[in-house]
């Protein structure tokens, strides 16, 4: 989901913010539109993910697939801050702060490289290396987030609420869908069962 709604979206980022720079009431207009869409597409994504991860792997893979589950739920709480993460890069470059962007870049490649070592080494002693790397992936993520979202928003000028307001109005009906998401998996799980599509 990040990918497919991510990428073409940061297309238009990038020269919308970068015409509106020098306008700093326009550019939060726009930046605020941004990071609503991204809130109404990836939360109600991640958290459904997270709810399904293991039916959608064992319909969408077959039953070789299946233990594949627990690893897209776990990385589906990444989902919650990916796509805003990615886009704070379009932010940056927006209004020529490259340095600054190269700087977040290298501590959070920093970051990621020890979670995922801490995480591979936590996940062998539990018996599943993919998946320590999956959770240690997404807590890293989830971590180190908020201070990537400071440096940016510091950087063009702006306070992280302008980000806090949008994902505050997308998050409550994504919460509402998980809930009503959960209360059928549990009902469905008693009384159907969804067979594997054959691949």
């Amino acid at each position: 989901p990040v990918q497919v709604v991510i990428t073409p979206l940061t297309g238009l980022m990038l020269p919308s913010l970068s015409r509106a720079a020098g306008n700093s009431a326009q550019y939060a207009t726009l930046l605020s539109g941004f990071f609503r869409v991204i809130g109404l597409v990836m939360l109600p994504a991640a958290i459904g993910l997270a709810i399904v991860a293991n039916e959608a792997m064992r319909v969408l893979g077959g039953p070789r697939w299946a233990d594949a589950g627990p690893l897209l739920a776990a990385l589906a709480a990444s989902i919650l801050v990916q796509g805003f993460f990615n886009s704070l890069g379009s932010v940056l470059a927006s209004v020529g702060r490259a340095d600054r962007l190269l700087t977040a870049s290298i501590v959070i490649a920093a970051v990621l490289c020890a979670g995922f070592f801490a995480g591979l080494e936590i996940g062998r002693r539990a018996g599943n290396p993919a998946l320590g790397v999956a959770e240690s992936y997404s807590l890293a993520m989830i971590l180190v987030f908020p201070f990537y979202l400071a440096f940016a928003m510091a950087t063009v000028g702006l306070s992280w609420r302008l980000w806090l307001a949008e994902v505050h109005a997308a998050a409550r009906p994504a919460i509402g869908m998980g809930v009503v998401l959960i209360a059928g998996h549990v009902l469905l799980a008693r009384v159907w069962h969804l067979p594997d599509l054959p691949l």
